[in-house]
């Protein structure tokens, strides 16, 4: 389910930078990980509710963790394209005309054992921006959120 070797390689950047991403937070009904660039959440009932620093194993139950609700939902009720087109240029990933940091799309996926492929593509929904989108899978498992890169031409 979730490859806890593969979180603490997304997770790395926020070490030291955002202590508190740091942490994965077990809720009563999900597990919720993110580095600020991406996000999953995944549906899965736990007894208690806690937050597991990744990186020291510390658990803690009082640590205000990001209110990720309201940013899925905000996102959520915006009008979504289903992505279609799948290319590798480069480092990035192009689905349709938007471009993902392809390092970023693959450690988020490989976080739950998944990998973006064509198979895959019509779990991916695209919410746009102006000149960029933001990447979302959600099956009702789990959900992820992934930022596009903006701007960007090739």
């Amino acid at each position: 389910m979730i490859n806890l070797n593969n979180v603490k390689n997304l997770l790395k950047s926020t070490r030291n930078k955002r202590p508190v991403l740091e942490y994965i937070n077990f809720t009563e009904t999900e597990i919720i990980f993110t580095n600020s660039y991406s996000l999953v959440k995944i549906s899965h009932n736990n007894p208690i509710e806690f937050k597991l620093n990744i990186f020291t194993g510390f658990i803690d139950t009082k640590l205000n963790y990001p209110n990720t609700n309201d940013i899925i939902d905000s996102i959520m009720k915006r009008p979504m394209q289903i992505a279609s087109k799948l290319l590798i240029i480069n480092n990035m990933y192009k689905l349709d005309d938007y471009y993902f940091d392809k390092k970023l799309v693959d450690d988020t996926l490989k976080t739950i054992d998944l990998k973006l492929t064509n198979d895959i593509l019509g779990q991916c929904s695209l919410y746009i921006h102006e000149d960029s989108a933001n990447l979302i899978m959600s099956n009702g498992k789990y959900f992820i959120l992934i930022l596009g890169l903006k701007g960007v031409s090739v």
